[in-house]
């Protein structure tokens, strides 16, 4: 898939809102003191807006700037920051072989 096929993919989605964090997640980090995180693929943010919430400072990378777009207007609709940048990661780590 290219970046179209993934912006494409999250403006379909965007009707039904902002999705709740995993349960995995939230098991795993509700009671870990707030540090920075680095949330790669991070799509439309579900993850990284629940860690800035709870203080965290955040950083999202993704290959769709709609789902970055999306997510940060998640992150300003709940009042947090959040970095976000759009970045092809397979292609980094496939240069870096």
């Amino acid at each position: 898939m290219d970046s179209s096929d993934w912006d494409k993919r999250h403006a379909e989605r965007a009707a039904s809102g902002p999705h709740e964090p995993s349960r995995i997640l939230v098991a795993e980090a509700d009671d870990l003191p707030p540090g920075r995180a680095l949330d790669l693929a991070c799509g439309t943010g579900r993850h990284a807006v629940w860690l800035a919430e709870r203080g965290w400072r955040v950083t999202g990378v993704d290959f769709s700037e709609v789902a970055l777009e999306l997510a940060r207007t998640h992150a300003a609709e709940r009042g947090v920051a959040l970095d976000a940048f759009r970045q092809e990661l397979a292609a980094e780590v496939a240069a870096h072989r």
